[in-house]
């Protein structure tokens, strides 16, 4: 697993040594591995050099994936999620499980479940649901 943040290191390895401790993120790109574009840090998962099939971007900035700028391929490999606070009470991590586990689990392309979520996601929006990761039947 790599976890692809624009967070400062000190930040985030703080973040991700308390929730991966089974030490499976087996690498860490913080804000230095962005690129910049219109004052604005851009996460291009082109890069990664990784097959984008198995790539789920997190993301609480649609703006940090390179939204409106030429790489489409963000875009189609992002969940956008609210922004993380942190609180005893904030669960979007155990929410994501279900589209993660059809990705590394059921060997879903990244692409096809994170689109999946995405109808999910309106579905819910549209009938009121509260929490919209709450509830995904991928």
């Amino acid at each position: 697993m790599v976890v692809f943040s624009s967070a400062y290191p000190n930040h985030l390895n703080k973040v991700i040594d308390i929730v991966d401790r089974k030490r499976r993120v087996k690498h860490r790109l913080y804000l230095h591995h962005t690129i910049r574009s219109f004052g604005q840090f851009i996460k291009d998962v082109g890069r990664l050099g990784r097959n984008l099939n198995k790539v789920v971007l997190v993301e609480a900035s649609p703006v940090n994936t390179g939204a409106g700028q030429q790489d489409r391929l963000s875009q189609d490999n992002t969940i956008p999620v609210r922004a993380w606070t942190g609180g005893s009470k904030d669960t979007l991590l155990a929410e994501l499980c279900p589209i993660l586990a059809m990705v590394v689990i059921k060997n879903m392309d990244a692409r096809e479940a994170v689109r999946k979520y995405r109808e999910q996601m309106e579905k819910n929006m549209q009938s009121g649901v509260k929490y919209i990761n709450f509830g995904m039947n991928l």
